[in-house]
């Protein structure tokens, strides 16, 4: 269910990916059962410079489909 959620919410967002406090929000889960999730459906987390200053914010977006 978690899994199915998680990647309506990445589909959604597109190829440029939705910030973690986000998803987290929307999802209403742990972060750490959030984060399983990502990885089973294969989604890439990483972080991302926003502005000059302060600190990268974390970033979660589909990964590449294999084929």
């Amino acid at each position: 269910m978690l899994d199915a959620q998680l990647k309506q919410i990445l589909t959604e967002a597109g190829p440029e990916g939705v910030g973690w406090p986000f998803v987290l929000r929307q999802l209403g889960a742990p972060s750490a059962d959030v984060e399983r999730a990502a990885t089973r459906i294969g989604a890439e987390m990483e972080f991302k410079r926003t502005g000059q200053a302060g600190r990268p914010a974390k970033v979660v977006k589909l990964g590449e489909p294999t084929q």
